[in-house]
């Protein structure tokens, strides 16, 4: 998929920023899938630490960390909080570069793509 960070600059309706998003979250949980494997049971085995399980923690624990109205740095910034918070950062490095890889780096801000990771990962 070719959208980035920046696409989000370009969006006419709603709908449009809304594709860019769940594809970043859809890209983060495939690398934390291939990193940490799948479980069929993760919607319903709290204890599970396979990827798919773990995203669907960070996902709703970042929910619970973000301000009214978060932008796109907001909430992935409040997903690795939630990593943090979670597991002691221990898939940090991994959302990092699943993040990056559409645009939304560590240095990126105000719709301008950054492909960075921080340095330790």
């Amino acid at each position: 998929n070719p959208y980035t960070y920046s696409t989000v600059s370009e969006a006419i309706e709603v709908h449009e920023i809304g594709e860019v998003w769940a594809n970043m979250l859809h890209n983060v949980h495939a690398q934390l899938v291939d990193a940490f494997g799948f479980s069929q049971t993760a919607r319903n085995d709290p204890t599970s630490t396979s990827g798919s399980a773990v995203f669907l923690h960070l996902f709703l624990d970042g929910l619970a960390l973000q301000h009214c109205n978060p932008d796109f740095l907001a909430a992935r910034d409040a997903i690795i909080q939630a990593d943090h918070n979670r597991y002691s950062g221990a898939h940090t490095c991994v959302i990092w570069k699943a993040f990056a890889r559409s645009g939304m780096g560590a240095n990126a801000a105000d719709f301008i793509d950054d492909f960075s990771i921080p340095s330790g990962c």
